[in-house]
């Protein structure tokens, strides 16, 4: 029987985290959380990156402890293969390789059982169950097949929801044992922490008397920045005094910026690209939320609207797991935005925001608990 506890004769786990990059998103966000908060003692991150270029969280990971390794998304298999023993070699030992990459991780956990890595752990953030569905050639052939190594490979799988865990371990994920949905938490605190409206509404240009729609996440397809302008834009029609507030970046913000110039809307929606500061912007600028997003393995920023307290709206595809306030509304995506619109205004302080129990099931101190379990359970059980 192997086993390492937190006691002061013994060494931390060891874990080596597998991720695309450490820029600001989700995973990552959730990640950091559990980096800052996380007794070192007891578990010890590294991360092996698969972009090389700098990323946000690299300067901070590294100088709370954690090893930053490039393994380059292997164009080249074998240049990935021969990388992935040489950080394991130089760097490990590790009691765990935890993979954030979804369905490539069945090829990361093949690699670590090769390497003789006891703990392997697949993390599914996301619904990708349409792209299975929509999938042809040699991409349902890539998707079958890591699917399959992620099943044969793995010791455990988490989960950000229901809906994510059914698209990378199976419809029937809940009749094996390995699997188990597992909420990414946040760090609640800050967003208890009192802060000033108008000195945060004024660093960001918003304009006295405003009403304050707010937006979080990376531009890309999924999270429909396209549909959320046209929203606004009928909205602004009905609220002149309407301004709309994005974070984020990502490959399609020109595009989205080039739509609002041409809707005349530049005047009304702020651009504030990365920001390290998302519960002041989101308990000082913000009056209400609104994410259209086409899918998502759960949407921490959603979990984020609704413990700083905002009226939000989201798309009624969402995670069930994710509507745990009393003034979260479900919009059908299948609506047109003057229908979004619609009802964002009429529903603008409809309910009161109260203080929620359910949002404690996010509190990062939960994360870091089930993580601790997961490992030492794994590592008791006998070779």
């Amino acid at each position: 029987m192997t086993t390492i506890t937190s006691d002061q004769n013994r060494r931390p786990i060891r874990v080596l985290h597998v991720v695309g990059s450490m820029n600001r998103g989700g995973v990552e966000t959730w990640l950091m959380n559990v980096l800052r908060n996380v007794d070192r003692n007891e578990l010890a991150f590294d991360f092996m990156i698969h972009k090389p270029e700098a990323a946000a969280y690299d300067d901070e990971m590294q100088a709370l402890g954690a090893g930053r390794y490039v393994c380059k998304w292997p164009t080249n298999p074998l240049s990935y293969v021969i990388n992935f023993f040489k950080i394991i070699k130089d760097h490990g030992p590790y009691d765990a390789v935890h993979s954030h990459v979804h369905h490539f991780s069945g090829f990361v956990l093949l690699l670590a059982k090769f390497a003789g890595i006891k703990i392997r752990v697949s993390h599914s953030h996301n619904d990708s169950s349409e792209e299975l569905v929509l999938s042809r050639g040699l991409r349902l052939i890539y998707l079958k097949t890591f699917t399959q190594l992620i099943k044969l490979t793995s010791t455990s799988g988490l989960a950000a929801s229901e809906k994510a865990a059914a698209a990378l371990f199976g419809e029937d994920w809940k009749t094996d044992g390995r699997w188990k949905v597992s909420f990414c938490g946040i760090d609640l605190k800050p967003f208890r922490r009192p802060v000033s409206r108008s000195t945060v509404r004024d660093s960001l240009g918003v304009k006295d008397g405003s009403i304050v729609f707010g937006h979080v996440g990376r531009f890309e397809d999924q999270k429909n920045h396209e549909f959320l302008i046209d929203i606004f834009s009928k909205i602004k029609q009905k609220m002149p005094t309407a301004m709309l507030l994005l974070v984020g970046d990502g490959e399609l913000r020109q595009k989205i910026v080039s739509k609002v110039i041409h809707l005349n809307l530049s005047e009304s929606v702020i651009f504030a690209g990365l920001r390290d500061d998302i519960p002041t912007l989101m308990t000082g600028a913000m009056d209400a939320f609104v994410f259209p997003s086409k899918f998502e393995g759960l949407g921490l920023a959603i979990v984020e609207a609704q413990a700083a307290g905002l009226d939000t709206f989201i798309s009624d595809n969402m995670p069930h797991e994710v509507n745990i306030s009393d003034n979260t509304f479900l919009i059908p995506l299948t609506h047109r935005a003057d229908d979004w619109a619609d009802y964002i205004i009429n529903n603008l302080g409809y309910r009161e925001s109260t203080a929620n129990s359910k949002i404690a099931m996010f509190d990062i101190k939960n994360s870091i608990a089930s993580l601790t379990k997961l490992y030492n359970h794994t590592l008791e059980k006998p070779l």
